[in-house]
């Protein structure tokens, strides 16, 4: 529990300020700006899938039994940043777009800022990975901040370049705190290497999936209704991912465990942890559920103003899917780390066909609550469909009367 808690501090820390930074966009921009900026995100989010090609679990995979040769792949990282970098910008000052520009240029700050992270990940160094991923969310919050105390309202386009500059300060404090990569002699290191490049493009795959099932409402929602919605809908996004925290928090503990069994640890015993894990998230997702129910229309009020208060029910609907993504994000790392993606694949392209096909039915009828059905469902859809390629997973991750056992034996 102790490096979990460590971890889950720090994640909360920087899902906190990540909400936060939401909630002062949402203050310092127009309704439309802001639905700008939430397609800019997601644009941001999907881009950088094939930005970093998997290399981040690559760099993981391949130096889990030998730290050496973290620095070898960790400059194979660079290189290939810096050359999709270079490629990807010619367009962009092509059209002269600070949109796109923006785009690139974070994407490339956000891979490096990765592979630096890999490190303290692998060692199980959770205070550092913890601090490293906090602070891509906590400067940029700061700053916003600091301009909504001021009462400036500014453009999309200027919230962009600070966005950059603010994201290029934080690279500069990772460095600083981080692991420092040895100098190496560049000509020795196998800059193309077959099998490490195949498997990060079986991780980007299965990446560029999961983003996709739950962005692709986004994007539907823009084409169909207009950037009010998308903002609306992004908005309540935001606020029920809030309770992937620990989920996501507990997949990046178990991660290199899972990478271990057998080298360091009994599948038994990680799998117990799993499990135990898996549970106690699902109490405190019930838990969510009913204080949001009770207080989230004060809450929305207080916070985002009367304008948002649609985004209440897509709260809840939400909310209650966010279960499905659970499995998925947790049985997940297990398959990753066994270099088994076959099993996500499948269960990722039929909840992305599910969630398409159920938008374009429920939007026309029911606008964006439709839309948060769609997700929701689909989000279940996938979690089930991994779950049952791992026996006893489905009913593990719900059984609190497991849950309950432990901690009163634990007491």
């Amino acid at each position: 529990m102790n490096n979990l808690s460590k971890i889950l501090s720090y994640s909360t820390l920087g899902t906190l300020c990540a909400f936060l930074l939401q909630l002062t966009s949402v203050k310092i921009l127009s309704i439309y700006d802001y639905g700008i900026i939430a397609k800019w995100l997601t644009d941001l989010a999907f881009l950088s899938v094939f930005f970093v090609f998997g290399l981040d679990n690559s760099l993981l995979f391949f130096s889990k039994n030998n730290n050496d040769k973290f620095n070898e792949n960790f400059y194979r990282n660079i290189f290939f940043f810096s050359f999709i970098c270079f490629l990807l910008m010619m367009p962009a000052i092509f059209f002269n777009s600070i949109y796109y520009i923006s785009l690139v240029l974070s994407c490339y700050i956000l891979a490096i800022i990765q592979s630096f992270n890999s490190f303290n990940q692998l060692n199980e160094r959770f205070s550092k990975y913890g601090i490293t991923n906090l602070s891509k969310n906590l400067f940029i919050f700061l700053f916003f901040f600091l301009v909504f105390i001021l009462n400036f309202e500014i453009s999309y386009t200027n919230y962009l370049i600070f966005y950059l500059i603010l994201l290029f300060f934080t690279l500069l404090f990772v460095f600083i705190i981080n692991y420092k990569p040895k100098i190496e002699n560049f000509k020795k290191i196998e800059i193309f290497d077959k099998s490490y490049f195949i498997y990060g493009s079986k991780s980007m795959l299965n990446t560029f999936l999961a983003i996709l099932l739950y962005s692709v409402t986004i994007y539907i929602l823009d084409i169909f209704l207009g950037k009010e919605e998308v903002g609306l809908f992004f908005a309540a996004s935001v606020l029920a991912k809030l309770a992937w925290v620990i989920p996501d928090s507990v997949g990046n503990l178990l991660y290199p465990k899972f990478l271990k069994i057998n080298i360091k640890y009994s599948k038994e015993k990680v799998m117990k942890e799993t499990y135990f894990y898996a549970q106690l998230n699902f109490l405190l997702n019930i838990i969510a559920i009913v204080l949001f129910f009770i207080l989230g229309k004060l809450f929305i009020n207080i916070f985002y103003g009367v304008e948002y208060k649609e985004i209440f029910y897509l709260v809840i609907i939400l909310l209650i899917g966010n279960q499905g993504m659970v499995y998925y994000k947790i049985l997940g790392r297990y398959f990753a780390a066994i270099n088994e993606w076959r099993i996500q694949r499948v269960a990722l392209i039929f909840s992305v066909i599910f969630n398409i096909i159920l938008n374009l039915i429920l939007i026309p009828i029911l606008g964006i609550v439709g839309a948060a059905l769609s997700t929701a469902l689909a989000f279940w859809l996938c979690g089930i469909i991994m779950a049952l390629h791992l026996h006893g997973s489905f009913i593990g991750f719900i059984n609190l009367k497991m849950l309950f056992g432990k901690l009163l034996n634990d007491k």
